[in-house]
């Protein structure tokens, strides 16, 4: 039994990095679409094991199973290689494990409530499975089509996770309350969660490939810890349902909510003071940004890439000397990009010195030069 156990976690944790690898070429706005897609999918199939007859879900187990091993198999040899991890290589100990703290924080939260609470809730979620197939197939869809129709950059850590989730929170927390006062409602509140932490585990599961593929670290480690933090998510709650009564779930999965919805709350707070020390740390680098993202090409993105081909830039710094001539600060272009604040400053640094200039003042008077 252990024997199997061992080889199929074994197994699983391989799965699910070969198909990190392959996420690892999607941005933040594919990656969401791919998540979307994918969590309606495995929606629908499993509500169809529950209601095919044994040979039905049998071949269908088969055949998915394949399918998953089949498809990052098949798209490995079309992937392009990993970005390199420089700082990985070689960054201080201290500073990398600082960088993957800050990166993986929200992402990481979300994956642990979601895995301990649906391990808290075992019992109840077997009972009300269609409940949650429903809330993750909703959840998806609207995940989906709000990616579908959003022109603009996409800013999860800094968006959705710090400000949509906390206020999913509290409107579930509002419902338990009124349910525990008017003794109503269990059914809604039953309905809330599933669909809060559905919604976690989307929104995590996107931001993970859009770390990936930043590049900051390797796809091996993102995923590996992001297995890690589940499976011990996962038992610590599996053994909390075990020593506890059904009757103390709800109170457990509404300390939880409050808890999380506390933690991004906060990390919302963190995240505006770094961003404003960022800012006024040089008075020069006051400038409001124009909004312009996604808009296609415009004179100023010309000028960054005749700029970039003079002064040897990178991919990367190209890629953030366009946000900086836009006026976005670096704290900013770190929540977009995903990589972590440390890494954001150091490619800044690297432009302002091989463009040599001192500010956004600098740069934006620049790459409106000839532009």
């Amino acid at each position: 039994m252990v024997a199997l156990a061992f080889t199929t976690a074994l197994a699983d944790t391989c799965l699910v990095l070969a198909w990190g690898r392959v996420c690892t070429r999607f941005k933040i706005k594919r990656a969401l679409e791919i998540v979307s897609l994918a969590s309606i999918l495995s929606a629908l199939l499993c509500h169809l094991y529950s209601i095919l007859p044994l040979a039905g879900v049998t071949a269908l187990f088969v055949l998915a199973s394949i399918t998953a091993v089949i498809v990052p198999l098949a798209l490995g040899a079309t992937v392009p290689s990993c970005k390199k991890a420089k700082r990985w290589s070689t960054g201080e100990p201290r500073a990398i494990a600082a960088s993957l703290v800050d990166v993986l924080a929200a992402p990481g939260l979300g994956l642990i409530v979601f895995a301990f609470v649906m391990a808290v809730m075992r019992t109840s979620f077997n009972q009300s499975q269609d409940a949650y197939l429903a809330m993750l197939a909703l959840d998806a869809a609207i995940l989906l089509a709000y990616a579908l129709l959003r022109k603009r950059q996409l800013s999860l850590r800094g968006g959705m996770h710090q400000t949509f989730l906390p206020l999913m929170a509290m409107l579930l927390l509002a419902v338990t309350s009124i349910t525990a006062t008017v003794g109503q409602g269990e059914q809604l509140a039953t309905y809330l969660t599933y669909a809060l932490y559905a919604l976690a585990a989307i929104l995590t599961l996107a931001t993970l490939c859009a770390i990936a593929n930043a590049g900051e670290f390797p796809s091996d480690a993102v995923f590996s810890l992001a297995v890690f933090l589940f499976a011990a998510a996962s038992f610590t709650g599996q053994a909390f349902a075990t020593v506890m009564d059904d009757h103390v779930t709800p109170i457990v999965v509404t300390i939880i909510t409050t808890l999380y919805a506390f933690a991004m709350v906060f990390s919302s707070h963190i995240r505006y003071q770094r961003e404003t020390q960022w800012t006024s740390s040089d008075e020069n680098d006051r400038v409001e940004p124009t909004g312009q993202s996604n808009a296609g090409p415009t004179p100023a993105s010309v000028r960054c890439a005749q700029l970039a081909e003079t002064y040897n830039l990178t991919a990367r710094e190209q890629e953030i000397l366009s946000y900086l001539a836009e006026g976005h600060s670096g704290a900013y272009i770190a929540d977009v990009l995903f990589i972590s604040p440390n890494t954001a400053r150091t490619h800044i640094h690297n432009i302002y010195r091989k463009l040599e200039v001192s500010s956004r003042e600098d740069i934006l008077k620049l790459t409106k030069d000839r532009a």
